[in-house]
Parts: structure tokens; sequence; C-alpha cells
């Protein structure tokens, strides 16, 4: 998993580097070397547990100072994000605390507003997790070649309960290019999507995305469409 640094500063010419520190009820822990995949005491020298946070071209990018580190997957907890001045002994300029559940950064978003029209059960992936740890339907979705409707992931079977599903992001249809699919809304323990009606006869599409959940888990989602022409 890739942990970023973003760091704004009207200074140019800043020699910043990143550190990342566990933060627990008990305060604070260990600061992150992702040379060694692990956590490591403040022994161990500051640059060797620290990450370059570069400044970024002037209009070409969003942030001033830029970053990035390859962090423990299997995470989950408080990190401290610190931003240092090397230039003046490693000083703190700046800090922020970011969540992260096996390994990914959760951003607390608003949810997506509820959809309210169900979606019939021959157009609703049933989804079961594989032994290798991906999230696959266990069925597939027939549509025509010509056919706009409402698909959904149903996620109730990976969920404790009273678990709603909150945002919808990230969509990918492969193959590309025919296919298209948008995001209609959550619906309780349902993640829906809408096809565009291009969809090629005789092509199986797989769809991907990833959903947030009220927990603050994330899960990336696949199913696929196969296509029949038309009576």
């Amino acid at each position: 998993m890739v942990a970023h640094f973003l760091y704004n500063s009207i200074t140019a010419g800043g020699a910043v580097r990143a550190t990342m520190q566990q933060l627990d009820d008990s305060g604070l822990g260990l600061f992150w070397q992702d040379s060694s995949t692990s956590f490591v005491a403040d022994t161990v020298a500051f640059t060797d547990r620290s990450y370059a946070v570069t400044e970024q071209v002037v209009g070409n990018a969003s942030i001033a100072y830029y970053g990035n580190a390859t962090f423990d997957s299997t995470y989950t907890g408080n990190i401290i994000k610190g931003y240092h001045d090397t230039a003046a002994g490693n000083v703190l300029l700046f800090s922020e605390v970011a969540y992260f559940r096996n390994g990914t950064e959760v951003s607390f978003t608003i949810a997506d507003d509820r959809v309210n029209s169900p979606v019939a059960q021959p157009f609703v992936w049933k989804m079961s997790r594989r032994a290798d740890g991906r999230i696959v339907a266990s069925n597939k979705i027939y549509l025509s070649d010509v056919d706009v409707v409402d698909v959904a992931f149903n996620v109730d079977v990976l969920t404790n309960p009273g678990v709603m599903v909150s945002t919808i992001d990230n969509i990918a249809v492969s193959p590309a290019g025919g296919l298209g699919v948008a995001a209609v809304g959550p619906r309780d323990q349902l993640a829906i999507l809408q096809t565009d009606g291009s969809q090629v006869e005789g092509i199986t599409y797989d769809v991907t995305c990833d959903v947030l959940l009220s927990d603050s888990t994330t899960l990336q989602l696949n199913g696929e469409i196969v296509t029949r022409t038309a009576p």
C-alpha cells in the first residue's frame, strides 16, 4: 500500500522529509521504515526512517510538496504524519493524524445520498470472498445489447449487521471502449451502478469498483456482465 505525503507551503526551495509514527491510547509509538517493511525506534537514523517530500513545479500540481512511502498492508490504526525541515535540524513544520485500515488510508467522508429505487434480483451480483482475498461475484448478470439498467453489488454477506455502503468510487470496465457504467449510489448493502446501453453482443465485461462502508472498511468488488443479442 502507498501512503501519500501532502504538504502546502508558500516557501520555495524547502528541504522537507516526512515521518510516519504510530499513535494509540498509550501515546506515541514506533516509526515506519519501508526499506525494512517494519516499525523501528527513534534510535534509527532520521534519514533511514523518513521520506523525501519534494517541491512541485508551480502550476503543474495541486500541492506544493509531495512524497510517498510503501506502507504496511496489514496495519490498522492511527498514524501521525510529520513534516520536518532538514535544513533546520529536522525541526517539525507540520503534523497531521491519519487513520489506516489494512494499510489503506481511510477518508471519513459524508455518505452519498441513499438510492430509493430497488434493483431487480437478476441484476444483483452476490458477492463472495475468495481464498486469495479477492471479492468476486458468484453469479453473472446477463443483459441484451441494448439494456440500460441498474445493476448492483450486494455486500450483505461481507458486512456486520447495520453496516451500510457509504460511497462508490473507481469504477472500471474491461474490455474498455464499449460498455459504460456509472455510479447511481448506495442503498443499504447495495452499491448500485447503471449501464449505458453501449455493450456489444457476445462480450463478457468485467466490472470493478471500490466501496467505502459505514464502518470505514474499503472493499474492491468484481462482477461480470454477459451480453446477448436482444430478441
